[in-house]
Order: structure tokens, then sequence, then C-alpha cells
């Protein structure tokens, strides 16, 4: 059952109220405050005995879950995934933590997404296997959840101006069957981490935009690595300081800093913050696991959060200087494939390509994917299968010329014989 109007309160927690009666498989409710309406309006939500999944958007209205009380009838017998965004709670979370913990003994996925109102959450599950919790401020975070394989935390503990406390966020875990964690969030001051696995499936961590950075005093981008000793696939976008260049002495010093965990797939994305210089921080990342299968690089020009154009480097930068890393020796004697997206024809793009070639052994296929279609491709793609093994197949990407090619890429596939 779906439903979606600009109603208010009482009209919606109606219809809510009906649907609870008679839904028996999947419930989805969009509800918005009519024009000049006051903030006080509220949607009671009743339990759903019978629905398996419920996804609710209520838009500037409050959400209002059942009391905890232990000798009301109902509750969430059925609600194997609950997906929850755009809303505020009145009781700072306790709500949704009662419910989940209690009243949801089969939820398996819980997603909360730009959620107002909420200082604490905490969950106690066994059935739960997948949480994602995005731009949904919190104090403090405390999850055991015996059975959870995914975790994803994006913007809800960076203790920016969103938040309205101030002294720290703190975070309890308890996730031993973690097999996939995703964080893009500062690390909170206070951390207790009563059991997680030293090795994961796949770990992401993304650094957060200079501006938060700037505003929290510093950057926990390491600490998240740390607590993992292995990840089969390791995800990272790459810090950058608000001034520093690639290659300068700061920059160099916190990427040397970095504690990775032992991977084989590498998926790496580089702020290049408006330069050209970003080869030593991807040959400092494959000298720390030279037995890498699979190698992904894109290289983006700004935080997607800075919402601004990369600026353009000064004629004393460091991106204009030799470059340190060309005559090392790195044995690559496992890379398999390797893809680097986003390339803008800059010598350094292409030089780390030839040095990567260089020191592999194996390698079996290599895309690449130009930004721009200015780039001169064929004398690098002759290069490029000079230094190629047999049986290689090299596939390039850049944009099309052409006024209707509707997939916006050309694309030439080459296999060296």
């Amino acid at each position: 059952m779906r439903a979606t109007a600009a109603v208010d309160g009482d009209r919606a927690s109606a219809w809510a109220a009906f649907a609870a009666r008679r839904v028996t498989g999947r419930f989805d409710l969009a509800v918005t405050t009519q024009v000049g309406h006051d903030d006080d309006a509220v949607l009671d939500l009743p339990c759903f005995e019978r629905a398996t999944e419920i996804s609710l958007y209520s838009s500037g209205m409050a959400v209002r879950l059942p009391a905890l009380d232990d000798n009301a009838a109902g509750n969430f017998t059925r609600l194997t995934r609950l997906h929850m965004s755009e809303l505020r709670f009145s009781d700072a979370g306790e709500g949704i933590s009662g419910v989940v913990s209690r009243w949801c003994p089969s939820l398996e996925c819980l997603e909360l997404e730009h959620i107002d109102g909420m200082e604490a959450l905490t969950l106690r599950s066994d059935s739960l296997l997948s949480l994602r919790l995005a731009y949904v401020p919190l104090r403090r975070l405390d999850v055991a959840a015996g059975n959870m394989r995914k975790m994803r935390v994006k913007y809800c503990l960076d203790e920016t101006s969103r938040c309205p406390w101030t002294g720290g966020a703190a975070m309890r875990l308890a996730a031993p069957a973690l097999e996939e964690l995703g964080w893009e969030d500062a690390y909170p001051d206070k951390v207790e981490l009563i059991s997680l696995p030293s090795c994961l499936m796949e770990l992401a961590v993304v650094e957060l935009p200079s501006h938060i950075i700037h505003e929290i005093g510093q950057s926990d981008f390491t600490k998240i690595l740390k607590l993992f000793s292995r990840a089969h696939v390791l995800r990272l976008t790459s810090p950058m300081t608000a001034t520093a260049t690639l290659d300068s002495e700061e920059q160099e010093s916190l990427i040397h800093s970095v504690q990775l965990p032992y991977y084989s797939e590498l998926d790496l994305g580089v702020i290049t913050n408006g330069h050209s210089s970003f080869g030593s921080t991807v040959v400092h990342f494959l000298r720390r696991n030279s037995s890498i299968r699979n190698l992904t690089l894109t290289l983006n020009p700004y935080h997607p959060k800075e919402n601004k154009f990369a600026p353009c480097c000064m004629s004393n930068c460091t991106c204009h200087e030799p470059l340190k890393w060309w005559d090392q020796d790195i044995p690559l004697d496992s890379l398999e494939q390797l893809a680097i997206k986003h390339i803008s024809g800059h010598r350094e793009a292409k030089k780390l390509v030839y040095f990567i070639m260089r020191n592999s052994k194996v390698l079996k296929k290599i895309t690449l994917v130009f930004s721009n279609g200015h780039c001169s491709y064929r004398r690098f793609l002759r290069n490029v299968r000079k230094l190629s093994m047999t049986g290689c197949t090299i596939e390039l990407n850049f944009p099309c010329r052409e006024k209707y090619c509707f997939s916006g890429l050309e694309k030439i596939i080459v296999t060296k014989v």
C-alpha cells in the first residue's frame, strides 16, 4: 500500500491507523504538512503487526512511535525492513530505539536518513543484518547486533553546527559478525568496542571535507582504519589537508601515517584539489601492499561536499617538480586488473599508468576513463600496448565527440596478441 499527500497530522495518523489493520506486505507513506500549518503537526505511527516492509517520509511533520508499554497490544512481529527519511522525532530517539530493540523481532534492515530530533540511538537486536545511518545528528550511538553484516554511517557524529550539544560524541559497538563497514564521518571522542571482527569483506572510509575538519579541529581519517587488520576490498578516499599540496611534506606526513589493513582489492579515490601531482600518494599505498590483485583509482578534482570548482595550482607548486617516485621499483606480481577514472590527460596520470604496468607481471585488463576529449590518446595507446603482456585487454573510454552518442563515451578495446 502506498499513500502520498500534503495533509495535517490528524489525517495522516488516521491513514496510518487504517493501514495498520489491513496491510500484510509493504507499506509506503509520504506526507508533508500543508502550507501555512505550524510545526506542531504529529504523525502517530501505530503497530503494524502484519506489514513486512515500511517506508516513511514525513517532511515537516514529527513522528511519534507507539508507547513502550509492556501491557500494550501489538508489535511489529513480521517487519523485516524499516526505512525512515526527512522526519523528526520529539523524544530524542527513545521511541525508535525501544521499538526496534523490543518490538521488531524479525527486523533485518534499518535505514534512517535526514532525521532531526535524535540525540541517541540504542539498538539491541539479534535479527538485524543491515544498518544505514545518514545525516542523523547523534550524541551517542550504541549498537549491539550479534548477526549484523553491514553498517553504513555518514555525517552523524561530526559535531558541527548541526549538533546542538557539546562535549563530543560517543559510540559503543558490538557486532562480531560484521562483514562490510562504510564510514564517512568523524571518529567519536569516546569509543567502546565490545566485539568486532579483525577482518572484513569490505571496508569503505571517506575523509570529511576540509571545512568540517577545520571546524572540529582535526582529521580522524586513520582511526577507523586501525580497527581492522584485513579487508578483502578496501575503498578509500585519500585524505587531503586544506592547504597542502599532494606532494608537500605536510601531505606526505599524513599519508605515511595511515595504518592500512591488508587488502587484495583497492578502490582509491584521490581528491586532487586542483593539483596534477598525485603519483606519490598512489605509489605509497601500492608499496604498503604489493600483493594487491585489483586496483581502481578515481581522480576527483574536489570533495563532493565542498560545492566548488577545483582551483589551479600556483607556478611554484610542487606539482611542477620532477617525479620522486618514477625510478622506484615495486613488485606488483599479483596485480591482474587496473582501472583509472577521470584522467584529464596530464603527464602524471600517463606516467602513473606506465609505472604500474612496468612493475606488473600478470596484468590482464586495463580500463582508462578520460574526463575530456582533448587528450592525445593514440600515442598513449601505443605506449600502453608496448608495456602490456600478451593477452592483456586495454579499454579506453573518452567523451564522445559525436552529437548523437547517447552513451556519452566512446570506447576503444584492444587485446594484445
